[in-house]
């Protein structure tokens, strides 16, 4: 598999509706599920090597989320998108599942998944939410490229005032 056998598939979303009642742990892909290979990271994917970046991915997840709503997070990918591959079981899904709702504020429930492609196997978490701003262990994270850049206390007030204008009515 070449570094650039792995694509983004938008379709893998977590629909709206399934992510806000319930966590998805899918144990594989259903046969025939193909990802593209031009999938690099970008302001809605992010790609780890292993588990051991799972706090550096919870970040990047509130920054995604803070900057466009919505994104995937990958397991088993170098930043360079070269397939590596991990062992995946059910405790590893749940370890990530976990993770995101023991330090994601506000609370998001998106699809954790194993994904099988070449004889690798792959963590894909797809996530979306409108409840900004996210934080990611007690801090907040916007999406810059492909990098992650923490709000400072005025950016934070700034997306808290846009998003209490939004939702103001009429008296």
């Amino acid at each position: 598999m070449s570094s650039k056998s792995i694509i983004q598939n938008p379709s893998l979303l977590a629909p709206a509706s399934l992510c806000s009642e319930t966590t998805r742990l899918s144990k594989t892909r259903e046969p025939g599920f193909d990802l593209t290979p031009e999938m690099n990271e970008s302001e809605t994917i992010e790609f780890k090597k292993s588990l051991a970046e799972l706090g550096e991915g919870l970040n990047s997840l509130a920054a995604i989320l803070n900057k466009h709503g919505a994104g995937e997070l990958w397991f088993g990918i170098k930043n360079d998108s070269t397939p590596v591959g991990m062992e995946v079981t059910e405790t590893t899904l749940r370890k990530v599942s976990q993770a995101i709702a023991a330090h994601i504020e506000p609370k998001i429930f998106p699809e954790v998944s194993k994904v099988l492609l070449s004889g690798k196997a792959f963590i894909r978490v797809g996530f979306s939410g409108t409840e900004k701003p996210y934080y990611s262990h007690g801090r907040a994270y916007i999406r810059v490229a492909d990098e992650d850049r923490q709000l400072s206390a005025k950016e934070i007030e700034t997306i808290i005032l846009r998003k209490n204008r939004s939702h103001r009515g009429w008296d």
